[in-house]
């Protein structure tokens, strides 16, 4: 068992590099600049209401588009630190709550946090093998 726990730390900590690794290929892409110009045009403010009427179904996309500081990062380094920050985030708050409601310790909090990023994507792609034959039932109607 020693050996198992062992392998998907490792394994567990190679994603989290990986995934890191993968980020700095990050880059602005077009809705960020319309995004960014409907800001310096609108307003914060005005460019929000404006999103919001007319809604096009991902109010937290269209507010966290909003607020991107494209014009203030001439190095390009937020699409690069962004993942990072969320892939850390998943991590830290999932071993906050494994120590708070298991009483684990800090490390092992932290292990378990990094094995939940690890199995989480694993456990995803589990889901859509097992569902991957069901249709939906509107493609039957429209193909």
């Amino acid at each position: 068992m020693k050996l198992a726990k062992n392998i998907l730390v490792f394994l567990s900590i190679l994603l989290y590099i990986g995934l890191i690794y993968i980020a700095f290929f990050n880059v602005y892409q077009t809705d960020d600049y319309i995004y960014s110009y409907g800001t310096k045009k609108l307003g914060i403010m005005g460019n929000s209401l404006d999103f919001y009427k007319n809604w096009g179904g991902r109010y937290f996309g269209y507010t966290i588009n909003t607020l991107n500081p494209i014009s203030n990062d001439p190095e390009n380094i937020l699409p690069k630190i962004y993942p990072v920050l969320l892939f850390s985030t998943f991590i830290g708050i999932s071993a906050l709550n494994f120590k708070k409601y298991f009483k684990y310790s800090s490390s092992e909090a932290l292990l378990k946090g990094f094995f939940l990023f690890f199995s989480t994507p694993l456990f995803s792609l589990v889901f859509l093998n097992i569902f991957i034959g069901l249709q939906d039932p509107t493609y039957i109607f429209f193909p």
